[in-house]
């Protein structure tokens, strides 16, 4: 396929406390697409970003301005899955081949799906489902889930909890941190502990939440009496003066020792996201003989393209992209023999999950996970 003018219609995340990420996102993008300009398969690449936060009104009027006032050839929705249903009447009256990238917070319903509409995911879903599974087979049967207050309306720890159930595993417990107007006090979490007998302690959050969780576990009086096992997004919050005395347990949807966590990790998960969605869509531009708009999208949703996490590829079945995934265990004494398992994705079984989660209601959470 070549165009000689290529209009994306982007749409990205807007937080006012990580305001960078919708730049960093674009950068990485763009960063992808180069090559398919220095090879000729792009002539020129216009690119129409726009922001929005929570509310679906200001989506829907966002949509409807970039496609009715601009050239538009593709749309790329950073938007997780609960608010796809609001743009599918566009894509009705205006079609347009439409790549929706997310973290993989949210796990796509059938009902969430449109002809126009291809899905690739940072895999978070996919890796809190392993973990679960990983964790009531291989470490412990009963278990305390916590979260934050932020982080609960999301499918990630639903996820979570039905892999370690369908493994064998049960919660003994639940707890909620971070209610307002309660800005991270771990007390009464530790006073629910020692009430509620369990072998392991699931931890969700990130962010700020995720930062104080870790720095009050270190002082715990549970630290080394009950297992840890916390989200990825969670892991990627460890400062380093905390990684000699915390034993965990996670899955991550890339190798922690080929992709280290940055400085500013958010920044860097939305950098890699742009790039991995930049790098979809100029593999597809390259499968794609004819500028014909179906047969973009047949490519985009066969493809199999490189990134820094490795080879991707989409799995129908999932209705998005599936990454490897890597169990991985830290120990306190010694940081330089910490265990990565990589986890065979035709071993991990997702239509339990599917199932069950397919009839279930939407959350009121309409942000992306890094911007609640």
């Amino acid at each position: 396929m070549n165009y000689q003018r290529l209009g994306i219609g982007m749409l990205l995340p807007l937080a006012a406390d990580r305001a960078a990420i919708a730049e960093e996102f674009e950068q990485g993008f763009r960063s992808a697409l180069a090559a398919s300009s220095q090879a000729g398969v792009i002539g020129e690449l216009q690119l129409y970003i726009e922001t929005v936060g929570a509310g679906v009104i200001a989506l829907e009027h966002t949509i409807q301005t970039l496609l009715s006032n601009r050239h538009i050839d593709i749309l790329v929705l950073w938007l997780q899955s609960g608010l796809i249903e609001y743009v599918t009447p566009f894509l009705q009256r205006m079609p347009r081949p439409t790549l929706v990238v997310n973290l993989g917070e949210n796990i796509p319903r059938h009902s969430e799906q449109h002809p126009w509409m291809v899905q690739h995911s940072f895999g978070l879903w996919q890796a809190h489902y392993a973990l679960g599974r990983w964790a009531a087979e291989q470490l412990g049967r009963t278990t305390v889930h916590a979260l934050s207050h932020y982080d609960s309306g999301y499918d990630l720890h639903y996820a979570l909890l039905a892999g370690y159930e369908q493994a064998g595993g049960q919660a003994a417990g639940h707890y909620l941190s971070h209610v307002a107007p309660d800005r991270g006090n771990f007390a009464p979490l530790w006073n629910y502990l020692a009430e509620t007998p369990s072998e392991l302690l699931f931890y969700t959050a990130c962010g700020p939440e995720a930062t104080q969780f870790l720095a009050a576990w270190s002082d715990s009086p549970f630290i080394g009496k009950r297992q840890l096992v916390v989200s990825p997004m969670t892991w990627l919050e460890i400062a380093p003066e905390l990684r000699a005395k915390l034993a965990l347990t996670t899955c991550l949807p890339w190798n922690p020792n080929e992709l280290a966590p940055t400085a500013k990790p958010f920044e860097g998960l939305a950098q890699l996201l742009g790039s991995e969605a930049g790098a979809w869509l100029a593999q597809a531009l390259l499968e794609t003989t004819s500028a014909d708009d179906q047969a973009l999208l047949a490519a985009l949703a066969k493809a199999a393209w490189s990134t820094p996490r490795g080879t991707i590829q989409r799995y129908s079945n999932q209705q998005t992209s599936v990454p490897k995934l890597y169990l991985v265990q830290t120990h306190s004494t010694d940081q330089t023999t910490n265990q990565v398992i990589e986890l065979e994705q035709a071993a991990l079984d997702l239509r339990p999950l599917q199932s069950t989660i397919e009839a279930a209601p939407r959350s009121g959470w309409l942000n992306s996970y890094l911007c609640v």
